[in-house]
Parts: structure tokens; C-alpha cells; sequence
């Protein structure tokens, strides 16, 4: 794998090296699947390269980095400064303040083209941009560290897995063009071809932690089944019951954990749930994918990616920093953890389900319109359910929940927090009415649009880790904002 930016990148810290025996390394990152993934890769790389481990921080917004870059600087002069995925808000890095002399290195999935103001004096590399303005999410950070770390001469089977594990994720955003996701694989796929560690790629079912869990439990956890199933979201799960039963397993059966599920009932299961699949309007249950082979079994990327993202969002609070950076620790420990990791956010995940399912269906079920506004603090119907609704990361969760019910895009109000504000998740893609064809637009593009073009009340927003669909708002610049989003998606 080869790619420019990566080889330039490689060579500006070399020259910083031998310009300063002393410069050091600083990784400043944002929280979320593919951020964690880069920064575990990069670390590996530059530990063969550097003097001393880099320094990694998270930061969540951009005063958070100022405040970062200014007081890593005052320690001792230029840095060689990793930026992953900190973009996506169109800011100027000359409010970083750089120092002359420095290096900045970034790696963005949320700014796919690099920006023109580059710091003066200062050496600016961008690595992995895909130069479209048309695509709202680039090149996944991990596979840029990945190239970064073959540059260096670092052949890691644990980086190759990092790596296809940050793509997976990306590759659920909103806006990635399919294109995109099949060149991304098929660049990971070859490395694969070359792997010794039990990687391979092919078709898998889309079952969440199936292999964690039951049959019963993965089918309960995967959105697209149960939007064609209807009525499963209820407690007696009388459509799901009857699913199962056409697949010729008794009911109690198929609640039995995997590993002894499949000694007795899982001759030929592939070929019936493709079955009963087809009959039941389920023509998507498969799709392309890495896994690989483990000491229990075998893992999935989709099982492991969503782990990662499951660990961060129950460990985030309500995305302060403290908070945030303690659910980059639990997924940190997931991804270089045991099977078992895997499995206990498995659980985890598991226990938050039942009240994702029942506000996801809920949800869907609200008045039909361009985009669907859900406010859960005015819903007395899933106010039982979890404080959880407070933290963006979870409300991303529902919301990816919803879309699978329809694929009319959504835009979640969570609760209010200890700081009088709300937060605001959007997920899906917008049609834009009056526009020719119905233009369609990722959510996210249409919110950021919509908080630059606000004249007051910013003070009172400010984004959520860098992610342009997840915001905090007070609660009158929070209603000015969706209806100004409103009357965009339908050209005004």
C-alpha cells in the first residue's frame, strides 16, 4: 500500500528528528471508533521511531485543542503534532498558533479535501485526502496511520486488524458513497491475501454479536430484521417468536448461548435464514466484511467495531472530558483486549437494547415528514428507559436504530444536562425540496450549514468531538436551529 501523504509525512519527522534530537511526538485526537484505532497504530509506528512515546491527548472541541497545542508548545518549543480527526468544522488552524519550526500531520475523515490556510512557517502534511468536495467523509484515519506505519517498515498484523476495524466503522457513516467503502476494502484485502494472523474477508450475516450472545439475543439486536419483523419490539415478541419457529428451532432453543446453540442446531442455519429471510421481505442479510480467527472462535469486524463503539458511548457520560476520555480508555482496552472484552461489551451493549428498540420503533412511528424531530425529553413513553439520552454518543446509537424502521433521516433531542443544554444527533440523508432530482444531502453537511449561517446565540453551541451531526445547544438556540434546518430541507 502506498500513498503519498503518508511517505511525506514520514519524511517530515525524520527531518524533525535530525533537526532536534528533542522534538517530540504529541497525537491529538478526537473520540470516536476511527480516531481510536488511528491513534493505537500510530503509536506503535512512532515507539519504533521516536526517541521517546508520543504524547496522546483527547480533545473534544477546538478550544479544548488550542489549549492543547499551546500548552504542549510551552513545554519546550516545536512538536510534531498528529491531528486525528479534529476537522469537520472549517476553522482556521491559524487559531492554533502554531510555532515556526513545527510540524502538524493530519489525518481527517471529516474533511475530505485539505484547507488552504496552512500556518506559516510551519510544515503542513495531509495525508489520505481524497481531493472530492462532493464527499462529506474522507479516507478513514486508521488506514491512513496504516500507511504511515508501512512507511516506517512496520509490518503489524494487530495494525492491519486496527485498521480494517476504524474502516468499518467510517463505512457506516452518513454520506460515504459505496464506491468509497469497496476501494477502501479492497485496499485492506490485499494486505489480508499476505496475513498470517487469521484475517479473511468474505460474506457474513448481519448478526450482532451472534457469536457473544444467542441466536435469540442477535436477532433482538439487529435493527434491519427486526423493522421487517414490525411487531418484535415488544415485550412478548410474538413476531420473532414465530421467526425462530420457521426456522425450525424451538423457542427456548435459540435463547442457549452460541457455542452449544451451534453443536445442535446449526447444521444448514445459513440456508435457513436465507430462507425465511426471502420469504419475510429480508433480501440484505448478508454483507461484506473482514473476521478473523481467535483462540474462542472467530470475531467480526461489525461485532468488534460495534463493541468499540458501545464501550464509548457507556463510559462517555455526558461527553465532558474526563468522561470522554474514560471511554476512550474502555475502548482502547477492547481493542487490544481479549475475546472476553468483546464480549462483555457484548452484554453491555445487550442491556441497552430493549430501551433502544422500544424509542427506536417509537421513533419511526412519529408524524412522517422530510426529516423526523424526536424530542425524548417531552415522551413520557421512553423517559423510563435511561439517563443515557443525555450523551450523544447513545442518541447516535437510537438514531442509527430508527433509520433501520424507515429511511426518512432523523434528528433526535436528547435531555437536558446539569448545564441547561440538550443535545442535538442527527443521522440519515436529506432530499432537498425545490431542488432538481431532490437533491440528497448527508444531515450532518445541511446541520453545520445551517449553525454557521446563525447570527446569534454560538456561544451557546459547540460541537460534540468534531462530529458536525452531534451538537449541545441551549434549549432557544436549539428551537432557532430547527427551524431554520427545517426550512432548509424544504428550499427555503
Amino acid at each position: 500500500m502506498e500513498d503519498a501523504g503518508a511517505f511525506e509525512a514520514v519524511r517530515a519527522c525524520r527531518n524533525a528528528l535530525e533537526r532536534s534530537i528533542d522534538n517530540r511526538f504529541v497525537v491529538l485526537t478526537s473520540a470516536c471508533v476511527d480516531s481510536i484505532c488511528a491513534v493505537k497504530i500510530l503509536k506503535e509506528s512512532l515507539e519504533h521511531t521516536a526517541p521517546s512515546p508520543p504524547t496522546i491527548r483527547t480533545v473534544t472541541n477546538l478550544a479544548e485543542l488550542k489549549d492543547a497545542v499551546a500548552g504542549e508548545q510551552l513545554c519546550g518549543g516545536p512538536r510534531v503534532f498528529f491531528f486525528v480527526n479534529c476537522g469537520g468544522l472549517e476553522h482556521e488552524f491559524r487559531e492554533l498558533d502554531l510555532m515556526a519550526g513545527g510540524v502538524a500531520i493530519f489525518l481527517d475523515n471529516r474533511r475530505p479535501v485539505p484547507i488552504d490556510d496552512e500556518p506559516k512557517g510551519v510544515e503542513v502534511r495531509w495525508m489520505g485526502f481524497e481531493g472530492d468536495h462532493r464527499r462529506p467523509v474522507g479516507t478513514p484515519s486508521s488506514l491512513c496511520a496504516l500507511y504511515f506505519a508501512q512507511e516506517l517498515e512496520l509490518q503489524s498484523c494487530k495494525c492491519l486488524w486496527y485498521a480494517i476495524l476504524g474502516q468499518t466503522d467510517v463505512a457506516h457513516k452518513c454520506g460515504v458513497m459505496l464506491e468509497q467503502i469497496q476501494n477502501w476494502q479492497r485496499l485492506l484485502e490485499g494486505q489480508v491475501a499476505h496475513d498470517a494472523w487469521g484475517i479473511s474477508f468474505g460474506e457474513n450475516f448481519k448478526l450482532p454479536f451472534f457469536q457473544h450472545t444467542s441466536l435469540w439475543e442477535s436477532i433482538r439486536m439487529s435493527g434491519s430484521i427486526m423493522a421487517k419483523l414490525g411487531e418484535c419490539w415488544k415485550l412478548h415478541n410474538e413476531e420473532l417468536e414465530n421467526f425462530v419457529v420457521e426456522l425450525g428451532i424451538p423457542t427456548e432453543k435459540s435463547k442457549i448461548p452460541y457455542g452449544t446453540f451451534m453443536v445442535e442446531h446449526g447444521q444448514n442455519l445459513d440456508k435457513k435464514l436465507e430462507e425465511c429471510g426471502v420469504q419475510r421481505g429480508l433480501h440484505d442479510l448478508r454483507s461484506q466484511g473482514f473476521k478473523r480467527k481467535t483462540t474462542t472462535g472467530e470475531v467480526t469486524a461489525e461485532d468488534h467495531a460495534l463493541a468499540l463503539r458501545s464501550a464509548l458511548a457507556a463510559a462517555s457520560g455526558c461527553c465532558d472530558l474526563p468522561s470522554i476520555t474514560e471511554g476512550t480508555r474502555s475502548a482502547m482496552k477492547i481493542l487490544t483486549g481479549s475475546d472476553n472484552r468483546v464480549k462483555k461489551a457484548a452484554m453491555q451493549y445487550q442491556k441497552q437494547m430493549s430501551s433502544i428498540i422500544a424509542a427506536g420503533y417509537l421513533v419511526s412511528r412519529s408524524r412522517k415528514q422530510a426529516l423526523r424531530i424526536y424530542n425524548l425529553s417531552k415522551k413520557k413513553d421512553v423517559m423510563d428507559a435511561t439517563q443515557n439520552w443525555k450523551c450523544p454518543f447513545w442518541l447516535e446509537l437510537l438514531a442509527r436504530h430508527a433509520m433501520d424502521y424507515s429511511n426518512i433521516p432523523v434528528l433526535l433531542i436528547g435531555l437536558e444536562t446539569e448545564n441547561d443544554r440538550v443535545p442535538l444527533v442527527g443521522w440519515g440523508n436529506c432530499k432537498m425540496e425545490g431542488t432538481s432530482n431532490q437533491q440528497i444531502c448527508p444531515l450532518a453537511q445541511m446541520m453545520l450549514e445551517v449553525v454557521v449561517s446563525m447570527k446569534g446565540g454560538k456561544e451557546d453551541i459547540d460541537c460534540v468531538t468534531f462530529q458536525t451531526n452531534m451538537w449541545w445547544m441551549k434549549k432557544k438556540t436549539a428551537k432557532e436551529f430547527m427551524t431554520l434546518l427545517v426550512k432548509k430541507i424544504q428550499g427555503g
